[in-house]
């Protein structure tokens, strides 16, 4: 017996060789991702065209716990962050990796250390960080960002969901809610000016940007050079680690959670 339980219009218009925004179902042993684009209620469908690999044994695995399940949950929580950043949201321009990728993969990490705790979000965002360490060279910085093409995988699902939980840790969880909120609201920003508007009107204080700007995002810094807080109260910390990083979140391999 098959169960379908989320269905995700694709949006073919951007699709990727080997991205799906279909339909998740399971059938006790494993799970598959297709193109079928329509939503509940509605049969799977075995002869719709699976591009994406099988997840095997996904209720065995959950059930168990462990490292598998952990990424088991973050890979299934990212796909469905593309209900939010792919298909309400459509994103164009500079920062569309940035909006449909590394939303997804912050959003995936936050529904991780919901459903399996801290201790399981921790080592997700220590390996990507862990990736981020081994670079030699500057990334490129987000502020200084004019191209969708300067966005690579690394950026995408390592990098830049950093940021985004540094963000979270500069200003707090609430006011991180409502910007989230505010870009998946408005069109996609075409400059870092624009980004910056769709964060003042979250409630995010100029100063708390800009502080986040010099200490985490100008110059590609692979950490955080401090984590000051500007605006917010004290919050469940992100890592167990004293020391300061970038933000969290890692993936089993680079640019396999999509």
């Amino acid at each position: 017996m098959r169960a379908v339980v989320g269905a995700f219009p694709r949006y073919s218009k951007h699709d990727a060789i080997d991205d799906f925004k279909g339909m998740m179902a399971f059938n006790g042993d494993s799970a598959r991702f297709t193109e079928q684009s329509a939503w509940l209620p509605l049969a799977f469908n075995s002869k719709t065209r699976v591009r994406s690999r099988e997840i095997g044994n996904v209720a065995d695995s959950l059930l168990a716990g462990g490292e598998w399940a952990e990424r088991r949950v973050q890979y299934i929580a990212h796909e469905m962050g593309h209900y939010y950043f792919g298909t309400l949201n459509q994103p164009q321009g500079p920062y569309y990796w940035f909006l449909l990728e590394s939303s997804a993969e912050f959003l995936s990490i936050k529904a991780l250390r919901e459903v399996s705790g801290d201790a399981a979000a921790d080592r997700y965002v220590a390996r990507l960080q862990s990736s981020i360490d081994k670079q030699d060279k500057p990334l490129p910085a987000l502020d200084t960002i004019d191209a969708s093409s300067n966005l690579g995988e690394l950026y995408r699902y390592v990098y830049a969901p950093l940021l985004l939980l540094s963000l979270e840790q500069q200003v707090g969880e609430a006011k991180m809610q409502a910007f989230m909120r505010g870009l998946l609201a408005a069109p996609s920003p075409n400059d870092w000016a624009e980004l910056q508007t769709i964060a003042m009107k979250a409630g995010i204080d100029a100063k708390a940007w800009e502080q986040w700007q010099a200490s985490c995002v100008s110059g590609g810094a692979p950490r955080c050079r401090s984590t000051p807080r500007v605006d917010a109260p004290p919050q469940r910390p992100i890592t167990s680690s004293a020391q300061p990083v970038a933000a969290p979140l890692p993936a089993p391999t680079l640019g396999s959670a999509r």
